[in-house]
């Protein structure tokens, strides 16, 4: 149904939202991990900040390609995850090369000599991650280590592969592993202690947190109706129309499928001499605001509520009907269908669903 068009620039201006939107709170959660790290929670979070960033611009731009919306809320909400570790590794890189410069400041005044002509600090701190990685020393690595990183570029030692020392600082890094205490990640008293492995795991698992929810946020922006005709989003969905028992759900289907409103009718007569309690097949409109004779989309919904009252719903089909045929099929669903919209069911003085209207976005 979506057309894959946008505005000009549309797509790249929700691209940059999404990723200007996830850097920036990702820089801001790296800032409040240093006292507080909500594992799992936090992540999420950084997600739906760059998916609503992007599905701001998604809907300002008339983004009508699903695909690529949620690619670019994948994209967002990975930035914001991995921007914390690219702050974390920038830092460390910084620290090494202050040291490293000290170093050689020291030793060259002792020796009464310039430092060698062919010394690159950051050539250094490359070596010296690799070789802090590869000793697993904690604290970090020996003078010797030191040396040998100074020294690599006079003696010819190859540098290191373009990412290797990132990969070095990622192994340090999930190697101290993570404590966690009631959820939060912690260095209390009696944490649960992650190492290396269970830590890289859990760095993937918030990682495809934060990933999977821009995608949902900002492709669901971009699936909701659209009018070519006039250019603009439809209206929100309306209440749930009741029209029989879930065990009725194929003859509904086909009732939609033929355009019949007569079948549609006699469904809701049944339902509503005995509407069962274990749940509802309905339907729900949608339409353009401008448009009176634009097509309806409508949705064939399964509605249940668990043991605790909650409310759960599932599409079972969905699609586009002209205006036409879709008043002639909602015209004979009078209040006989509409009744459990209203909270009051004439099989039971207990409201039976109590509200079934769509959930606000």
């Amino acid at each position: 149904m979506a057309s894959g068009e946008s505005d000009p620039g549309g797509r790249v201006l929700a691209l940059a939202a999404s990723l200007g939107a996830g850097a920036a709170v990702g820089a801001l959660f790296h800032v409040i991990e240093q006292w507080l790290n909500l594992l799992v929670i936090f992540p999420a979070l950084m997600g739906l900040a760059a998916g609503l960033a992007g599905a701001a611009v998604v809907k300002a731009k008339r983004v009508r390609a699903p695909f690529a919306a949620a690619l670019i809320g994948l994209a967002g909400g990975a930035v914001a995850y991995l921007t914390g570790f690219a702050i974390g590794y920038a830092r460390v890189r910084a620290d090494m090369a202050k040291d490293l410069d000290a170093v050689v400041a020291a030793v060259s005044r002792d020796a009464g000599a310039p430092p060698p002509a062919t010394l690159d600090v950051d050539h250094a701190v490359d070596r010296l991650l690799l070789a802090w990685a590869e000793a697993g020393d904690d604290p970090p690595p020996s003078d010797s280590a030191v040396a040998d990183a100074l020294l690599g570029d006079e003696r010819g030692v190859p540098l290191p592969a373009r990412g290797a020392a990132l990969i070095a600082w990622l192994r340090v890094t999930a190697a101290a592993g993570t404590d966690i205490t009631h959820g939060v990640s912690s260095s209390s008293s009696h944490p649960l202690h992650l190492g290396g492995t269970a830590t890289g795991v859990l760095w993937a698992v918030e990682l495809l947190i934060a990933a999977v929810i821009g995608l949902a946020v900002t492709g669901a922006a971009a699936r909701v109706p659209f009018c070519e005709q006039c250019g603009t989003w439809y209206g929100p969905p309306e209440a749930l129309v009741v029209v029989a028992g879930k065990e009725e759900q194929a003859a509904v289907s086909r009732a939609l499928e033929n355009a019949d409103p007569v079948a549609l009718a006699a469904l809701a007569a049944g339902a509503r001499s005995a509407l069962p309690t274990l749940g509802v097949v309905g339907l729900r409109a949608r339409h353009c605001t401008r448009c009176p004779d634009a097509d309806t989309y409508v949705q064939l919904i399964r509605f249940k509520r668990d043991r605790r009252g909650r409310g759960e719903e599932k599409v079972l089909r969905s699609g586009l009907f002209p205006a036409v045929t879709w008043r002639a099929l909602s015209a004979p669903l009078t209040d006989a269908a509409r009744f459990a919209a209203l909270g009051a069911s004439p099989t039971s003085s207990r409201p039976w669903p109590p509200d079934l209207s769509p959930p606000t976005t």
